[in-house]
């Protein structure tokens, strides 16, 4: 996804995706719209259309009540943390209801602290523990590419990070 509004996140679940990664979520008013966004009525502000690519899997057998029920139980928002101001509002963006898993991004929030590539640098050791604590302790998943995180990657650096609460590992 481009960006967190409305049009994309939608376009997205329109053509059959079960979720969505939503980039530059900084405040609790971004997790809110994220959340809102992929979510029909009552629950959300999402359009519903009978014309397009998801409404095929399962509209005509259940109805329409029944598919926006499912739709709405069943879609996965993830808050990409990619920014200085996504981690010093943390705790607000994993209090917002319906962001089901965080996804960090360790190089633009390395470039948004002003230390671009600089992974093992204090302030960013310190942003990504704060995020990792946050969501392991309201029991929200956390994914990011391992080898940000530690070099050499190994089986015990990786220990590391699951022990923290990442629960899925990209290797770049």
């Amino acid at each position: 996804m481009s960006d967190n509004q409305g049009t994309p996140i939608r376009k997205a679940l329109e053509i059959g995706a079960d979720g969505v990664i939503v980039p530059h979520v900084n405040t609790r008013e971004d997790a809110e719209n994220a959340v809102q966004d992929a979510r029909f009525p009552p629950s959300g502000k999402r359009g519903f259309g009978a014309m397009v690519r998801a409404s095929h899997f399962n509209l005509p057998a259940k109805g329409m009540e029944e598919y926006v029920r499912c739709s709405n139980e069943g879609v996965i928002v993830v808050a990409q943390i990619e920014e200085r101001e996504a981690v010093e509002n943390i705790d607000d963006i994993t209090d917002t209801e319906g962001i089901d898993a965080l996804l960090l991004g360790p190089s633009d929030l390395s470039l948004s602290l002003g230390i671009p590539g600089q992974f093992q640098k204090p302030e960013m050791v310190a942003s990504i523990n704060r995020v990792m604590e946050m969501a392991k302790r309201k029991r929200i998943p956390v994914m990011c590419t391992v080898s940000y995180l530690v070099r050499p990657v190994t089986v015990e650096s990786i220990r590391v990070w699951i022990d923290k609460g990442l629960r899925l590992l990209l290797f770049w």
